[in-house]
């Protein structure tokens, strides 16, 4: 398994920050990754702004749980899993630390 090079999680969501934004933070510190705020999205899409605020808060969670699946996909039958799902895994884990797993 690959060594992350990003910001260990959790990340969290802080709606509290100044403005109108979503931002996703360290919990411990409270260190600011990243920001989705009204400002960079159409009146009517704010509700999204929060749901890719949720999914950024997310990513290495679901990072870990994708390396996780990928370490046991070599004992799962071909007939256990949905088709194709071993290399998918490995191209979301590829696009998420930028090289092969």
């Amino acid at each position: 398994m690959s060594t992350a090079k990003h910001t260990p999680g959790p990340w969290a969501i802080d709606d509290h920050q100044a403005g109108d934004c979503y931002a996703y933070v360290i919990p411990e510190s409270g260190s600011i990754l990243g920001a989705i705020c009204r400002v960079d999205l159409p009146l009517d899409s704010y509700g999204q702004g929060l749901a890719d605020a949720r999914l950024m808060a997310a990513a290495p969670d679901l990072l870990a749980v994708l390396q996780e699946l990928q370490e046991s996909a070599a004992y799962w039958s071909e007939y256990d899993v949905p088709l194709g799902i071993v290399s998918r895994i490995h191209d979301a884990i590829e696009k998420a630390i930028g090289s092969k797993p």
